[in-house]
């Protein structure tokens, strides 16, 4: 069975981001939704997902530039130092909620 037939929660997430961001993701956003993926999603379904943006480079749809590890990698620590606002988190939450994201409460 192909990808198509059954997306796996990696390929569902990128089709729910790339609908509630289709001009790509703002910059003032990008801290909370990491913030909320992290807590939405396992270990497994987030690195499967930072492999598809890096596979799919600049034409990920969600940033103007390939995505790289080391992008990821930063970008998840600096949440771990500095949460996001709650009022950030709450209108990531809401945004994916919109497009159909089962996210936790």
């Amino acid at each position: 069975m192909s990808n198509h037939e059954h997306p796996s929660l990696a390929h569902k997430v990128l089709h729910w981001l790339r609908q509630g961001y289709p001009a790509g993701v703002p910059r003032n956003d990008t801290f909370a939704l990491f913030y909320v993926l992290e807590r939405e999603l396992n270990e497994a379904d987030l690195d499967e997902l930072a492999q598809l943006l890096i596979e799919q480079g600049s034409e990920n749809g969600l940033h103007p530039k390939p995505v790289t590890r080391e992008k990821i990698a930063k970008l998840i620590s600096h949440v771990h130092n500095q949460p996001p606002e709650a009022a950030d988190i709450e209108r990531i939450q809401q945004k994916l909620k919109g497009e159909g994201f089962p996210t936790q409460d």
